[in-house]
């Protein structure tokens, strides 16, 4: 801004003019009663209207002199006028085209800032758009890592789940393969859990399942260290033999018949025993039955299913475990016959 209020350039020149200057421009003050009468003589001479004598024309010079300052005549009234005048000529010539001048400075200082404003604006979003751009950049790599590193204890986990899986079925093959028949007992053989055999005890001949690796162990050898002994019956006797695994053979299911918990009977080449006492009226093959379990599938020759007995013989084992014996009225056994196991109704 500096050059356009120039006091040098820019004051005003009217006082040039006519060699008028502010000083010529009388100060005028307000009267007093003192100066009435001359003002009174004055006016009386002013307002004659016949020429005035060499005498009032005299007086009305001392009276102007007396009144000065006091009376506007028409010379103070026109050095007004003309100042005015020369007034409006210097605004006219000067101040419009300062103003003008002005205007354009600050429209230059404010197209200067709007630039300069715009220039920032523009290096902040750019700038902001980089860390914008970097953020995402940084997040998508921790995404990706972290993706990675599910992914990749996923795949252990899976892993080691296919390993357990695959233990567990190895091991369940295990036990499976050793459900197998060896004939009559012998002191020599070492047996392992599932490992099946008939045993003469002198009186009669009956088929057990090893429950734990033993050797040299009589299925009716009495312990006498406080363990059990590692052989179950599965046999079933009549009505005056031994109990075997508590289960009450009752035949062909009668509908009409009412049945208690573990009684066997036999339907559709199936045999099922009784979950619960007061079982009547109910299917052994209604789906999800909660009165019937089945224990052996029997062949249509009468052998049995080997896939179903490797379920079965274990549900028997468990189930043996938690009964209370009681002396029962079966007619019904498991036989052994040239490798194969039978279901014998008595």
């Amino acid at each position: 801004m500096a050059g356009i209020l120039d006091s040098a350039t820019h004051y005003s020149d009217f006082y040039e003019e006519n060699n008028f200057t502010l000083d010529n421009i009388e100060e005028m003050t307000d009267f007093t009663h003192k100066d009435v009468p001359y003002i009174q003589e004055y006016q009386s001479l002013k307002g004659k209207s016949t020429a005035l004598t060499t005498a009032e024309q005299s007086r009305l010079i001392e009276l102007v002199k007396i009144l000065k300052g006091k009376l506007i005549s028409i010379e103070t009234f026109n050095k007004t006028n003309q100042s005015v005048a020369y007034m409006q000529k210097y605004f006219k010539n000067n101040t419009v085209d300062l103003l003008a001048n002005h205007k354009a400075a600050v429209d230059s200082k404010v197209a200067e800032a709007n630039s300069a404003i715009t220039e920032k604006v523009s290096e902040a979003t750019t700038d902001i758009e980089n860390k914008v751009t970097d953020a995402k950049n940084t997040i998508t790599e921790k995404v990706t890592a972290t993706t990675t590193s599910i992914d990749n204890k996923l795949a252990d986990t899976s892993t080691k789940i296919d390993s357990t899986v695959s233990e567990g079925i190895s091991d369940i093959n295990t036990l499976i393969s050793r459900l197998t028949i060896k004939y009559a007992y012998s002191e020599a053989q070492k047996y392992y859990p599932c490992n099946i055999i008939t045993y003469n005890n002198g009186t009669s001949t009956d088929v057990y399942i090893c429950n734990r690796e033993c050797k040299g162990i009589a299925p009716d050898v009495i312990m006498t260290d406080g363990s059990t002994n590692p052989w179950t019956k599965l046999s079933l006797k009549g009505e005056q033999g031994e109990p075997g695994a508590n289960f009450s053979y009752q035949k062909d299911w009668d509908a009409y018949k009412k049945y208690s918990e573990t009684n066997l009977v036999w339907f559709n080449n199936t045999l099922y025993f009784s979950l619960q006492n007061e079982n009547i009226g109910h299917a052994p093959n209604e789906a999800d039955s909660q009165y019937w379990k089945a224990w052996v599938y029997a062949m249509p020759d009468g052998s049995v299913s080997a896939e179903k007995l490797s379920e079965n013989v274990l549900a028997l084992i468990t189930s043996a475990t938690v009964m209370t014996d009681k002396t029962t009225s079966l007619k019904y056994r498991f036989e052994i016959d040239n490798g194969n196991l039978y279901v014998v109704e008595l």
